[in-house]
């Protein structure tokens, strides 16, 4: 009886984070990056965006696996979300398992579950529920390996992992390297062995690299827009890539606000517990999981909440490991529910303006606007070309080109160009059209016919 209720309770677990992503989920392609992964659908090139470098090419291919029965990218998408946050949580209560024990991996998984970054992700940009994936499956191998039995073949495990996972998330590997260098010290392994988890983690990952390298014309070329995409990406906001101190510390509270905000939901357990609930050890490991990750987000490139997804669940491991330490004063059940609430609470009703970038309210307020425009732009009618003359921030550009793709679009800003079919056209390339549409930047739509 026991063991039916508590499959009974993980199925509607399951079924209820599932529904969770897609009622919730836009009705649009959220922001520039879906756009690119549902042209990239069609077509794999990183040198054209498609998606943006560094290409996140086995997160492709398993979209294109979920298009050929969804068929609509949008909904391709929400389900890559839904099986990456499914396996996460999986691996999250295996992982919490065996470091804490069997209350402290329900916990754990219960401190995932809704955390608002989390969900962020799942119903927004869903490759980095992956860097979940990733990050909770190679400090899963990590941890066995410094475990009695076969530590060197868990070792290689985890470099196998983390190497062949990174193709969901290139970034990745080089945030969990300390992870694996960290239980090659620890387990005493000598520099053979050390040589040899290298060895498996750049083989593993191998495939995915030429992949890559092959859709953008070359290895050359892959490393180029990859340089160029980063310093793009990073300039404003990292003093390793000039940005101005303002620029920089702006990005580091980001970083700690949205690495730690799902700490709110069990730290409250910490006056309650009489003694530390982590060995040494134990404490370590959580350290070096996450710090590295975290130091990475808060100084070289955090743009939005669910980029913290490779460190998070290290904090829900932890709050796992307090939470269960106070069980036994308490009910398992009433806990697990009231942190998964409480992270509802932050999701919806979020604690001032940087905690709100991942809430509920971001993801209605932007989803709003986008069907509002492209509504407006879908309205005007008329006979022939039209040209788009774009000027808004929301949707973005990338997205109106996805869904008018066959009408010219102008965009306008620092650096103008015209694109068509999803592609830009030439500097100084004009278009003849019968209808020109003016979306201006507070997303006012003004129709001008043409004078030939």
């Amino acid at each position: 009886m026991g063991r039916g209720v508590s499959i009974a309770g993980w199925v509607a677990l399951a079924l209820l984070a599932a529904a969770s992503r897609i009622l919730l989920a836009p009705r649009y392609l959220y922001h520039f990056d879906a756009a690119n992964f549902a042209l990239a659908i069609e077509e794999f090139n990183p040198a054209l965006h498609q998606p943006q470098p560094p290409g996140y090419p086995l997160f492709v291919g398993m979209l294109r696996l979920l298009h050929a029965v969804l068929l609509d990218p949008q909904h391709s998408l929400i389900a890559a979300g839904v099986v990456g946050s499914g396996l996460a949580l999986l691996l999250l209560k295996l992982l919490g398992d065996r470091m804490f024990g069997s209350p402290a991996g329900a916990l754990a998984v219960a401190a995932m579950v809704f955390h608002p970054a989390f969900w962020f992700g799942g119903v927004t940009n869903q490759v980095r529920v992956w860097m979940a994936v990733c990050s909770v499956a190679v400090a899963l191998l990590a941890w066995r390996a410094m475990q009695p039995g076969r530590q060197m073949a868990w070792f290689l495990g985890a470099c196998g992992a983390l190497g062949m996972l990174a193709g969901f998330r290139p970034a990745i590997a080089v945030q969990l390297m300390p992870l694996l260098g960290f239980v090659w010290w620890r387990t005493g392994a000598g520099f053979r062995q050390g040589a040899l988890g290298g060895g498996v983690l750049g083989v593993s990952m191998l495939p995915w690299i030429l992949a890559a390298a092959a859709a953008t014309g070359g290895l050359p070329q892959w490393l180029q827009a990859m340089w160029g995409y980063a310093n793009e990406q990073f300039q404003d906001s990292s003093l390793a890539f000039g940005a101005a101190p303002k620029g920089a510390w702006q990005m580091f509270r980001q970083a700690f606000v949205w690495n730690l905000l799902g700490v709110l939901s069990w730290i409250w357990m910490l006056p309650l517990l009489r003694g530390n609930p982590f060995s040494r050890l134990q404490g370590t490991f959580l350290a070096v999981w996450f710090l590295p990750v975290f130091l990475f987000s808060a100084l070289i490139h955090i743009g939005d909440p669910d980029q913290a997804l490779g460190s998070i669940p290290a904090t829900c491991v932890a709050g796992g490991a307090v939470l269960a330490a106070g069980v036994p004063r308490l009910r398992l059940a009433p806990v697990a529910a009231l942190v998964a609430g409480l992270n509802v609470l932050l999701f919806f009703a979020p604690p001032g303006r940087l905690a709100r970038a991942c809430s509920y309210q971001a993801v209605h307020r932007i989803d709003l606007r986008t069907r509002l425009v492209l509504s407006r732009i879908r309205d005007v009618r008329g006979t022939g070309a039209r040209c788009i003359d774009y000027e808004a921030s929301v949707p973005t550009w990338r997205q109106v080109g996805y869904y008018f793709p066959s009408d010219y679009v102008r965009v306008g800003g620092r650096e103008s160009f015209l694109l068509h079919g999803n592609r830009r056209l030439p500097a100084g390339a004009t278009a003849d059209c019968a209808l020109r549409v003016r979306v201006t930047a507070d997303g006012n739509l003004v129709e001008l016919m043409s004078t030939r």
